[in-house]
């Protein structure tokens, strides 16, 4: 605005700016705001009433807003300082790094791991790949599991073909575990 006056009534200081584009060209006209109310149908007047009426509208949802930051921020706070016990890694270095100092930090930072893992990966245990010098022998219950959890992302999508084939192959797995009891069984650990 620099002090420029209206380039209309040339008088009045310019305080709004319509830029139109004419055959490939922008061309700029500053107005005083008496000047933008006659000529743009987008500058409106405003009286004092709106005015107030719009600044306590905002007063509450920048309240509101600072009061769910404050708890949030207060909360995030708390977790920041959180370390792991055995190796005294920091919950901010794993959220920097996304390494673990130590097994114990498993548990020391559990639920944030989890939550990780759900909006990482849409679940908290792995049924995916397995060794290649290994034959694949995958958990029927794990298969279940990961079936109905894609299942679940299918109708989510309204991907109905693929439900409807996964549903299908979930009827099957279960047959197949009502049969083989065993098979779906975890293996037992021997006494050391």
């Amino acid at each position: 605005m620099d002090g420029k006056l209206c380039m209309i009534c040339k008088k009045a200081p310019a305080t709004v700016k319509v830029s139109k584009l004419v055959k490939g060209t922008v061309r700029e006209v500053w107005m005083c705001s008496r000047c933008a109310e006659k000529r743009s149908r987008y500058h409106k007047p405003i009286t004092p009433q709106q005015l107030f009426k719009t600044a306590s509208e905002v007063e509450a949802l920048l309240h509101s807003l600072l009061n769910k930051e404050g708890e949030s921020g207060a909360r995030r706070t708390d977790d920041e300082d959180r370390q792991c016990p055995t190796c005294g890694l920091p919950l901010r270095t794993y959220r920097d790094t996304l390494f673990l100092g130590c097994s114990d930090c498993y548990e020391a930072f559990g639920d944030v791991l989890t939550r990780d893992l759900l909006r990482y990966h849409g679940a908290t245990f792995h049924c995916g790949r397995h060794p290649m010098s290994q034959p694949e022998t995958v958990n029927p219950v794990l298969k279940l599991k990961d079936l109905q959890r894609r299942l679940e992302l299918a109708v989510r999508r309204e991907d109905f073909e693929l439900a409807a084939r996964l549903r299908d192959e979930i009827k099957r797995l279960k047959a197949q575990i009502q049969e083989n009891p065993s098979e779906s069984a975890p293996a037992k650990k021997e006494p050391s």
